[in-house]
This record gives structure tokens, sequence and C-alpha cells, in this order.
């Protein structure tokens, strides 16, 4: 939970209080309280691949790189250098490919490939 807004928060007997305003809580109809997050799905965890990229020959390429990549839905962050010409990529793989992301690349004049 977010620090800023937990320190408004009060948990009692009869609810949950957020800056003095009572909010009915489990323990107000006599049930122990719940497992933080108990019902929230777990999100799946975030990956890391480095892809060797083609064609990076000037200091805009990997700023181009980059923004081919950060467009795309489950991308995080992208980290790129021309010395290496590389991507490092944190995304999540529920909601991109590989393969969406080596197309990205490409379709900007890029072709790139995992590295290793």
């Amino acid at each position: 939970m977010n620090p800023s807004v937990q320190k408004g928060l009060k948990l009692t007997a009869v609810g949950l209080t957020l800056a003095g305003i009572l909010l009915p809580g489990a323990w107000a109809m006599g049930d122990k309280p719940a497992a933080p997050y108990a019902t929230m799905a777990q999100a799946p965890a975030s990956k890391q691949i480095t892809l060797a990229v083609e064609n990076m020959t000037c200091g805009t390429c990997p700023i181009t790189v980059r923004k081919s990549l950060e467009r795309l839905p489950g991308v995080s962050s992208v980290k790129t250098t021309l010395e290496p010409p590389e991507a490092v990529v944190i995304y999540n793989p529920a909601k991109v490919s590989i393969e969406q992301m080596m197309n990205a690349t490409k379709e900007a004049g890029y072709p790139s490939k995992p590295k290793g």
C-alpha cells in the first residue's frame, strides 16, 4: 500500500477509518480481518531480455529503438546502447512477446534478436 495513504488508515473493531471517515470492515460484522490482498491475483513477474540490435550507427539510433519498444503494452523499461548495439528490456510476458519486440525494432529499421 502507498505509504502516504497508509498513514491515514486505522483499523478499529468496527471497521476501517480513512482520515476520520468510517468505512465498514470485516470486523464490523464480527469476522476476523482477511489477509491483505487475499483476493487479488498475483501479477506475473517481470522478465528481462537483452536484444542484439542491427543497423545502429549513430547517436539517434538507440533513441529510435528505445521508443519503438516503449510503445508496446507490457514493456516497462528499456535501456539502449550504441556500443554494444543492444536493448535491455524489462517486460511483462503476459502482455508482450519477444517476437512482438523483435517486430517493433524491425519495423523501425533495426532488426533484433535475443542475445546469448
